[in-house]
């Protein structure tokens, strides 16, 4: 029988070494490239479960996905996101400027993209595989790390207290991180999350914009005003080695990334690199850790975004 006692502390060599790959390896384009990322920082016992795709609700043709890998001898399960693109989320905010809400089952509204996002993933099969996966895992005590970037760490945010609520696996084996995550919910929502979610952290880099949307409009107040849950980290310069950062204790703390909402980032280029590295292109070199902090600057953030189509 296994004793588990809850980990809280944010680590950022745990972030930066271990999370920072599993996040990118959702932009690979095959398993083979999945793999060649994970294994650069996992040993010979990783292995991929099972990856989701389905529709992402939207105007577009778009795909949310999820893989779930199991590293053996580390006694760990990865269960990350990605959702659909930024530039179709920022279009729709344009043209769906009401952000209109959705009941969800745990307590209080979400967004309706994310809602509908969420349980198109979790009927997948997902929720089935991960019914039968977790117990066999949980007798072991492996621990369950769940990951994802932008739209990514919303679907990752709702699945780590959609799988603790459900009693699928034990609060004291799961650890939740995101990278850029959007506003989910209300702060009815807000408050069931972190009553819930033991280990929970959204990391946020420098002015990254979307980390501010939905935006909370003047005309909603108290409790249906979109807001954060708890716990931001925040590094305010950037997140190479060595570069401070901050955890906030308030969920929308004025003295955080908040504080910088006024001058966010228009082109974006904060939300693509997290910890030096591009997470939507890392993949093509296997996640190779040469590349971290190198060609760091404003260019290079620019030709990260196809958008702009800039050659440094």
């Amino acid at each position: 029988m296994f004793e588990h006692v809850a980990e809280t502390a944010y680590d950022e060599n745990f972030t930066r070494e271990k999370i920072t790959p599993i996040i990118a390896a959702v932009y690979a384009h095959t398993s083979e490239e999945l793999m060649a990322c994970l294994g650069n920082y996992f040993d010979d016992t990783l292995t991929l479960y099972k990856q989701y795709t389905v529709p992402c609700l939207g105007l577009f043709n778009d795909t949310c996905y999820a893989y779930i890998a199991i590293a053996q001898s580390e006694k760990l399960i990865f269960l990350s996101f990605r959702g659909s693109s930024v530039t179709e989320y920022l279009f729709e905010n344009v043209n769906h400027i009401t952000f209109a809400k959705k009941p969800w089952p745990l307590g209080g509204s979400i967004l309706t993209y994310w809602y509908d996002s969420f349980f198109a993933l979790w009927g997948s099969g997902l929720s089935d595989d991960l019914k039968s996966l977790l117990p066999t895992y949980q007798e072991q005590g492996f621990k369950l790390w769940v990951t994802g970037h932008s739209l990514g760490g919303v679907l990752a945010a709702l699945n780590a207290q959609y799988i603790i609520a459900e009693g699928l696996y034990p609060e004291t084996l799961v650890k939740y991180i995101s990278f850029g995550e959007c506003r989910i919910g209300d702060q009815i929502f807000a408050k069931q999350f972190d009553e819930m979610v033991p280990y929970k952290y959204r990391v946020i880099n420098h002015r990254d914009p979307m980390t501010h949307q939905p935006y909370r409009l003047p005309t909603e107040s108290g409790n249906t005003s979109f807001w954060h849950h708890h716990y931001e980290v925040w590094y305010p310069v950037q997140m190479c080695p060595g570069f401070n950062y901050t955890i906030c204790h308030r969920a929308e703390d004025p003295n955080c990334s908040d504080s910088a909402s006024a001058n966010i980032d228009p082109t974006a280029r904060d939300h693509f690199y997290y910890f030096g590295v591009s997470l939507t292109q890392w993949y093509t070199s296997g996640c190779n850790a040469s590349e971290i902090c190198q060609g760091y600057g404003y260019l290079q953030y620019l030709k990260d975004l196809a958008i702009y189509a800039v050659d440094p």
